[in-house]
Order: structure tokens, then sequence, then C-alpha cells
């Protein structure tokens, strides 16, 4: 027999839909996308490139039969990104310890970190607010201090010096690169200031067995004075151990002790 040739009208037999379908299908890039789910498609003599949900069959012109059931999330770039994330934490800490927050710049962290402008801006929106991120850091352990009165089995004055002296100056020294930048952060920025408030009222409502009686008309005015406390601890503690403000220790220590006993024996009581 004769073959017919390319140009023979004999040759051009019409092709079922769903043939026409897979050969389109060919035709397009490899690893197509999802219109809607933004799924990678495995297409033929591909490769998928992403596959972080499950695509049902029929979205994909009879191409493929069953489904690419995949993990959701790809932990690999998460943890790329949280090592990168914290690697500019820590060297913010250390550039901030070193130079101070006036004097510390973005490139000051870029260049400790030995990164790239595009990668701090792509985790951090300015110098404020990687000071802010430092401080978010230690919020558990702002949470947990400040939940210990809350656990006292009798609430006594000398119970709540002790934990001034022994728990809250601790807290103080450990983390006072930290505190030091935010303070200084929440006065060149609004936004910082509004997510430091937000942490003092979260730290006084550590202290909700005190407010327990405060409910109804009377709960807003209970959380004030439970975070005027925290709020008076801290700026007293700022001074005197940040900014080296000299004071007495054991004055100190003794006017904190009946402030905090007082008013927290009030706030017992109920309105």
């Amino acid at each position: 027999m004769t073959p017919l040739s390319r140009a023979d009208p004999r040759r051009r037999v019409p092709l079922h839909p769903s043939h026409r379908a897979g050969w389109r299908a060919l035709l397009r890039p490899r690893n197509a996308r999802h219109p809607d789910s933004g799924a990678v498609v495995l297409l033929p003599h591909g490769k998928p490139v992403q596959r972080d949900v499950v695509v049902p069959v029929a979205h994909y012109d009879g191409l493929m039969t069953g489904s690419i059931s995949t993990p959701a999330r790809n932990t690999f770039r998460e943890q790329q990104w949280r090592e990168a994330h914290d690697r500019y934490l820590e060297c913010a800490r250390e550039v901030f310890a070193r130079l101070g927050y006036h004097a510390a710049t973005v490139a000051d962290v870029v260049a400790a970190a030995s990164g790239s402008r595009a990668t701090f801006y792509a985790h951090f929106r300015d110098k404020a607010d990687i000071a802010a991120a430092l401080f978010e850091r230690i919020l558990a352990d702002t949470a947990a201090l400040y939940r210990m009165p809350a656990r006292f089995p009798e609430l006594t004055r000398d119970r709540v010096r002790a934990w001034l002296d022994e728990d809250v100056l601790a807290f103080w020294t450990r983390y006072a690169v930290e505190i030091d930048v935010l303070t200084q952060a929440v006065a060149d920025d609004p936004r910082v200031a509004a997510r430091h408030y937000q942490w003092g009222v979260d730290a006084a409502r550590e202290l909700a067995p005190y407010l327990a009686l405060w409910t109804g008309e009377h709960e807003q005015a209970g959380l004030t004075r439970a975070l005027l406390l925290v709020l008076q601890l801290e700026q007293a503690c700022y001074h005197w151990l940040i900014r080296g403000v000299g004071h007495d220790r054991e004055l100190v220590l003794d006017v904190l002790a009946d402030v905090w006993w007082r008013e927290l024996t009030f706030l017992r009581t109920g309105p």
C-alpha cells in the first residue's frame, strides 16, 4: 500500500474530544497550575514542583485518574524562613546590646546577620518592628511572671516582697536588652506603642483570680487597676535597673511590696 502524503486530506482524521483535550494538555507548559486552587498538576513528561492540596480529577480534561494527595505545608521552606527570622533577631539583639537602639541601624543588623536588606524587610517592617519582635519572644516568660502572684498559697506582704526580690528583678536582669530597646521603640513608633499597651493588658489579665469579683460594670475598673500595677512596676524597674537611677534596693522592694500587697488585697475583696 502506498503511504498517504502529508498533504492528503485523508490523513486529517478528526480527533475524539477527549483526545483533543489530551493533546492540548501536552502543549501546555510543564507543571501547569490549576486556575482555581493554584496546585501544580503533573502533566505528561513533567514533574510537579508543588504538592500541597488534593486535586480532584474532574477539573482536568480527563487527563488523569485518581487524585494527588500531598502534605499540607512545605515544612522545609518554613524551617528556612524560621531560621532566617531567628538569625536576624539574634543579630539584632547583639547589635542593640553593643551600639544601643538609637545608634544601631538596619544596615548594622543586616551586616551582623551576613544577609541582605531584601531579606530583612521580608521579615520586619523596620528597626522598631524588630525591636518589638525581640520582646515578643519573651512574652511567655512575661505571662509566667505575672501569673505567679495568682498562685500564691496565701497573699502576704512577705510573699509579695519575695516575688519581687527573687523573680521580678531576675526577669529584668535577664531581659535587660529586650526591655530597653522596646521602651525606646515605643517612644519612636506609635504602632509599637499600641502593641506594648496590649501586652500590658495581657499581663494584667494574668492576675485573673484577683479580678474574679470585678464583673459587669466593674470589670473595666478592675482590669485598669491591675494594668496600672503592671505599668507602675515596669516604669520603676526600667529607670532603676536599666537606666541606672540610684535607689536603695531594700527601700524600693519595701515600697513596691506595700503597693502590690495592698492593691492585690483590695482587688481580691471586690468593688
